[in-house]
């Protein structure tokens, strides 16, 4: 991405990178070096969830505590379309993606903000921006903005990225890519 400012900085760097070998129920990084300014996740994929599309979540630091709130906005050509969880929620929201039923080699991809994510001072806001693709009716392609605060101020430590409808595991060649800001 180049560098910004005279104090040097601003690249991308790759931290980890998982591709599906086998039906798995996230995708996760659990290893997180706190060296890095902002996180950044790249992801694509497919879903096995029977049904078109499903959700895509992101849970933080493998804590399953309720202390997630979300927002998330959908839209096409014919309609937009909102949700949320205020407090409570054990993942937070961050795209749609394609599911089993979708035609064939149809996925969503997106992309995962995590600024500051070392930061213990103040709570930390997660950013989501995806587009699924389940078919070749109108409508059948839709964007989201979805995206919430995790009510902790801990150092994000590992990022586990799902399905939200149990049984919802990414399929084989599924990828996800975890890049840190420097």
């Amino acid at each position: 991405m180049g560098r910004s400012g005279a104090s040097g900085g601003g690249d991308y760097i790759a931290i980890a990178d998982v591709i599906v070998a086998g039906a798995d129920a996230t995708l996760d990084f659990n290893v997180i070096p706190q060296t890095f300014r902002h996180l950044f996740v790249v992801w694509s994929g497919r879903l096995s969830i029977v049904a078109a599309l499903d959700v895509v979540m992101v849970q933080l630091n493998n804590l399953a505590n309720g202390a997630q709130a979300f927002q998330r906005i959908r839209f096409n050509a014919a309609a937009v379309g909102a949700d949320e969880s205020i407090g409570g929620a054990l993942n937070i929201a961050v795209g749609r993606c394609a599911g089993s039923t979708a035609t064939a080699g149809r996925i969503g991809s997106g992309t995962i903000w995590l600024p500051d994510y070392a930061r213990t001072t103040f709570r930390h806001n997660v950013h989501g921006l995806s587009i699924d693709n389940f078919g070749d009716a109108a409508n059948s392609q839709q964007g989201v903005f979805g995206g919430g605060e995790w009510a902790d101020a801990l150092a994000i430590t590992a990022v586990s990225v799902r399905g939200q409808l149990a049984p919802s595991t990414f399929q084989i060649g599924s990828r996800a890519t975890l890049y840190g800001l420097k």
